[in-house]
């Protein structure tokens, strides 16, 4: 399993127990693009999607206000998970933090 670094992490009982065809965690390696970890714009994200050649994108479009949509959850978080996304959020001056709503279809 050497091919797939990530994966290998998992018991290797359980990923061949559960063994129908390629696994899926291996699916998704062979696909991950390193720049995932990052925050990407939807233009990013449909540039991605589109170049499988799997889907048809149907609506790709930013989300307003991406930051009053977090509070809610930011003030959750430090209540109940000691969790701070404050500073996460004051450090995005130039507004880069962005939800975006995306669907397709496959071909």
């Amino acid at each position: 399993m050497k091919k797939y670094p990530r994966s290998e992490k998992y018991d290797e009982k359980w990923v061949s127990d559960n063994w129908m065809g390629p696994h899926p965690l291996w699916l998704l390696e062979e696909l991950w693009d390193e720049q995932m970890f990052s925050l990407h714009s939807g233009a990013w994200w449909r540039h991605l999607w589109e170049k499988t050649g799997l889907v048809e994108i149907t609506a790709c479009y930013d989300i307003e206000n991406v930051k009053e949509i977090w509070q809610p959850w930011a003030k959750w978080a430090r209540e109940h998970m000691d969790f701070n996304d404050d500073d996460f959020l004051a450090a995005d001056t130039n507004n880069d933090v962005a939800f975006i709503i995306m669907t397709a279809k496959k071909k």
